[in-house]
């Protein structure tokens, strides 16, 4: 078992040999190295978000260590394989007896660095594993001619090792943030020349976008440098030497599943197109919908402050008018990722602790490993729209929370990990007021306009919710109730989706307005919205249709004009 474990010390001084230079992190080498060269406490656990850059630090140092630039320290770095450890773990007490040939291996050795990457992988949440772990991190500590590195996730040193005493007596943490943008620009022309390739500055800004909104919770370079190596490996494949925008948004698009157009900066800006998809998704809102359209171009131009969220809406009305359909069309059309919405129901979050769920729980309590619904959301994916339904549910300590969010752009989870706000939009919506939208609607008058909203609105608001949560939104905005000829248009649509859903049986449609219009007006109410013309739908098309597919009676291609007795 000795054997084995002493052939898996990889030597990283002869690999670095030859191998390209890395730039961006001077300083934290240059810090690294004396932490090495002290006498005693002279061991680092590098920490940061997967992909910010850790292993390219040992590879500085193993280059110059190569490079016979620091000749104090040890001449050799080894990294030392988990896997087999790993193996031994899962046995438990039998992996102890393994350490002591693994200490006569490194008794031979002599002075030497070694490094283990992702620690975290060994001690994996269990607290007989991190026993283990910490017992084969002190077997190699205790020679006096070792320096050990380790590397770790910033959440799992903080939820397994910031608070052991061992881990903390023994390790000097070395803490690895994200490196500027022009850093990483630097790194990636760097790359690209690396590969005899050429890149354009835009090009170049492009990919480092494009990583940051599809970088699946990888930090940069490395999710820019991962984009880098599909794109170089098909303009190679095509016999190019030049990278364009093109090609780094074609293969976006294919990798993420996006339409092309989503990807153009220019189509993102467009405010008639913006605004025009909108109005196409969300029925009766035109008020509403200009001014989320014009906010939005602003933030994109950059013309808004750029250390808060691109939007933020607090929107009020009725049921069923609109609100949540205009927070998954944002998605779609903004983000062009229907999977980039947050939502989250407010009415789970009516307890004074329950801020704890959006940031996470402190360390030592139930759900700490499982990190904050909001805040994760936002790490993984900061693209995104969150979604707050129902707001004026939420205990009111949450609206600290929002606070912070709205003001700075950023929350710190229970962590200490900061999640980033001002690449989101945020639709907060409520239904608070809604009697009163529904009973001026009827009396004609316009509640979307902002003498409604402050005369009949806001001491209602201000009745919920601190003038300066309220002042913290780019806007308020009334969704107004939807019309009988605006439900008839809805229905229509409805139809349309039951009609390509049946297509397959060669069923179309072909419903005449006033039938539609027979049918909603005896259900109409300007305080349900449009879920009742689902029901409706259900009721008169979808339920007999099933029945007659199922009978037999609809067999082939039919055309049904919607005046058959069995559909009124």
């Amino acid at each position: 078992m000795s054997r084995a474990l002493s052939l898996r010390l990889r030597d990283l001084s002869v690999r670095a040999n030859g191998s390209r230079a890395i730039i961006g992190r001077d300083k934290e080498l240059h810090r690294l190295v004396r932490i090495l060269l002290k006498p005693a406490h002279h061991h680092v656990a590098l920490v940061g978000d997967p992909g910010v850059g850790k292993s390219s630090v040992v590879e500085m140092l193993a280059q110059a260590m190569a490079a016979q630039v620091i000749p104090q320290l040890p001449p050799k770095i080894y990294q030392l394989d988990t896997a087999p450890i790993q193996s031994l773990f899962v046995a438990g007490d039998s992996a102890r007896s393994c350490f002591e040939a693994l200490s006569a291996n490194l008794a031979r050795l002599g002075e030497i660095i070694i490094v283990i990457e992702d620690i975290q992988l060994l001690a994996a949440d269990d607290p007989a594993r991190l026993e283990l772990t910490l017992e084969l991190l002190q077997t190699i500590t205790n020679h006096a001619g070792v320096r050990l590195i380790v590397t770790s996730t910033a959440s799992a040193f903080q939820r397994t090792f910031r608070d052991d005493y061992v881990f903390g007596r023994t390790f000097v943490p070395l803490e690895l943030g994200e490196l500027d943008g022009s850093i990483i620009t630097d790194i990636l022309t760097n790359a690209v020349a690396h590969q005899g390739l050429t890149m354009s500055t835009a090009a170049g800004e492009l990919m480092i976008n494009l990583s940051r909104r599809y970088g699946h919770g990888r930090a940069l370079p490395d999710a820019a440098l991962r984009l880098l190596e599909d794109v170089s490996a098909q303009i190679t494949f095509d016999g190019s030497c030049k990278i364009r925008a093109a090609d780094i948004r074609a293969i976006v698009s294919e990798r993420e599943g996006v339409p092309l157009a989503s990807l153009d900066a220019k189509n993102q800006t467009h405010l008639p197109q913006l605004e025009m998809r909108l109005n196409q998704a969300v029925i009766g809102q035109e008020a509403a919908i200009r001014t989320i359209a014009r906010t939005i171009t602003k933030a994109q131009l950059g013309l808004s402050d750029s250390s808060r969220p691109r939007g933020s809406f607090l929107v009020l009305g009725p049921s069923g008018v609109g609100k949540t359909e205009t927070a998954k069309s944002l998605a779609e059309h903004v983000y062009a990722n229907p999977k980039a919405l947050v939502r989250l129901d407010m009415s789970e979050y009516s307890e004074a602790h329950s801020a704890v769920r959006l940031i996470g729980s402190p360390p030592g309590y139930v759900g700490y490993e499982e990190g904050g619904q909001l805040t994760s959301a936002v790490m993984r994916q900061p693209y995104s729209l969150i979604l707050l339904d129902e707001i004026e549910k939420a205990h009111p300590k949450l609206f600290d929370v929002f606070l912070q969010l709205l003001d700075d752009g950023r929350l710190t989870d229970s962590s200490g990990k900061t999640a980033d706000f001002t690449q989101t939009l945020l639709l907060a919506t409520s239904n608070i007021g809604s009697q009163e939208i529904a009973a001026a609607f009827q009396n004609g008058i316009d509640v979307t306009a902002p003498a409604f909203l402050q005369s009949e609105l806001m001491p209602l608001l201000l009745q919920h919710f601190r003038p300066e949560f309220i002042n913290r939104f780019d806007a308020i905005l009334v969704y107004q109730p939807l019309s009988e000829a605006q439900l008839v248009r809805l229905a229509q649509r409805e139809l349309a989706k039951l009609e390509a859903r049946l297509s397959t049986l060669g069923v179309t449609f072909n419903v005449p307005d006033e039938l539609l219009a027979t049918l909603i007006h005896p259900h109409y109410n300007p305080l349900f919205g449009a879920r009742p013309v689902k029901r409706l739908i259900a009721s008169h098309f979808e339920m007999p249709l099933s029945e007659h597919i199922i009978t037999g009676a609809l067999t082939g291609p039919v055309m049904i004009t919607g005046k058959e007795p069995w559909l009124e």
